[in-house]
């Protein structure tokens, strides 16, 4: 008897930690932009990414990421984020170019938040540092500015829906590649996405999701991307993820390879 109850209490404590252990929570993110989901960060969160990007210019991209985010505890709904690359370019005409790119900064305030509906608004800005030798959208060495709002929608415990709509105004473009100046025209973009969240196993979750934003630039096109991805839990505060993107038109890469980490602490 005794040994059937000492069983009994060991299946039910692994059991208790398997859910407290939860593939998807509040920190849990779609790949492409942390800031687009109405949710906002608990603590602290960290997470870097490499991304091998082939774009239709016949240009190759390495792309390495870093992204932080926090949420103070006396100003629980409020967010404020940073992210920065740094970028090879590989083209198929002249030598391979490196440099960094812009610094994004966003902040955003979550200001309903009702049973399973979370909705969240902000803007982001981006800092001008990106290098004119490196022609990449995350590059563009000009300031931007983007107004963005997003919701979080939980329809089951294992799936949530994210969606976010947003307005960015581009500034003018400087290139300077081969030994050739130019610029290009800076646009106001229409943006708008959404995907899913689906939580698989305790520590297994994967994600599908869909964005689209207008042309950034005179003459240039649309960015349409569908990216698949999944994250794998090593414990509570620290996961892999990885995806693989595909363009729907000539604004986005082609196909882009993603893997990286996340930290909460």
């Amino acid at each position: 008897m005794r040994h059937r109850i000492g069983l009994l209490t060991a299946i039910c404590v692994f059991w208790s930690a398997q859910t407290v252990l939860a593939a998807v929570n509040q920190n849990t993110r779609l790949l492409q932009k942390a800031e687009w989901d109405g949710a906002v960060i608990v603590g602290n969160w960290l997470s870097g990414e490499f991304r091998y990007q082939r774009y239709d210019q016949d240009i190759d991209a390495l792309v390495l990421g870093q992204t932080f985010a926090t949420a103070f505890p006396r100003l629980p709904l409020l967010e404020l984020g940073g992210r920065f690359w740094v970028i090879n370019a590989d083209y198929d005409d002249t030598d391979d170019e490196f440099g960094i790119g812009d610094i994004d900064c966003w902040g955003k305030y979550q200001f309903l938040s009702s049973g399973p509906l979370q909705v969240s608004g902000g803007m982001m800005l981006s800092l001008p540092l990106g290098s004119d030798k490196v022609l990449h959208p995350r590059a563009t060495g000009a300031i931007n500015m983007e107004l963005f709002t997003a919701a979080r929608y939980q329809v089951s415990r294992e799936i949530i829906a994210i969606g976010h709509f947003g307005i960015r105004k581009n500034g003018d473009m400087d290139i300077d590649l081969a030994g050739v100046d130019w610029e290009l025209d800076g646009e106001i973009q229409l943006e708008l996405g959404g995907g899913v969240l689906v939580d698989l196993t305790p520590t297994l979750n994967v994600s599908a999701e869909l964005n689209f934003a207008s042309e950034p630039y005179d003459s240039s096109d649309n960015d349409i991307e569908l990216t698949g991805g999944a994250e794998y839990l090593l414990q509570q505060n620290m996961s892999l993820t990885a995806g693989l993107g595909l363009g729907l038109d000539d604004g986005a890469p082609e196909a882009e390879l993603i893997v990286g980490y996340t930290l909460s602490f």
